[in-house]
């Protein structure tokens, strides 16, 4: 097993236990013999058998994205990552205007809401604010409140960190009010 596979957790582990299962396997061992020398189930040889069939969206249940456009060098955007990334509000004005006349503007809207949304695309692409990427692409999935019991669109649920993709079960609405009702009982029990 690699440094990686025991440094880093189980995750590892079991990639490191399908990547020798692959190697036993080719060496000439059969399913049990191989099982049987890296101390695993039949059934988790099978499964090892299976995994190493799918491609790595396959195996996540994705659809195959590429992260790559296929018009790269096209657009008029190019060169200009100052424009483009920027944060204030005449910059951003601009770089929509750039985008607007761009000849693949269609082609790179539906490949920036394709990509996941930890990608890690920035700044302005195909005329949209990450906040308007992520409104967009989160507007069809429904997701309903814990709290209020409403059904809304998954773009109404904060973040649970700013960095991770998950979101919360309750509302920003709920969650504000909640927040609200907490800070108030704070107060009258602190001033008592």
């Amino acid at each position: 097993m690699s440094a990686l596979a025991t440094t880093r957790g189980p995750y590892y582990q079991a990639q490191g236990r399908r990547e020798s299962f692959a190697e036993l396997r080719a060496r000439g061992f059969t399913i049990t013999q191989a099982a049987d020398r890296l101390g695993v189930t039949r059934r988790t040889a099978d499964r090892y058998i299976a995994i190493s069939k799918q491609t790595p969206a396959e195996a996540l249940d994705m659809p195959e994205v590429s992260y790559m456009p296929t018009w790269d060098g096209v657009g008029p955007c190019i060169g200009q990552p100052d424009l483009m990334d920027a944060t204030d509000p005449d910059t951003i004005a601009r770089a929509r205007e750039l985008c607007c006349g761009c000849p693949v503007l269609t082609e790179c809207r539906d490949w920036v809401l394709a990509l996941p949304q930890d990608a890690g695309t920035s700044g302005v692409v195909a005329a949209l604010t990450p906040t308007e990427r992520t409104v967009l692409t989160l507007d069809g999935i429904p997701r309903e409140c814990r709290s209020c019991g409403e059904t809304k669109p998954l773009h109404q649920f904060a973040k649970w960190t700013p960095d991770r993709v998950h979101r919360r079960f309750d509302c920003r609405a709920c969650t504000s009010r909640m927040e609200r009702e907490a800070r108030a009982e704070t107060d009258t029990e602190g001033s008592t």
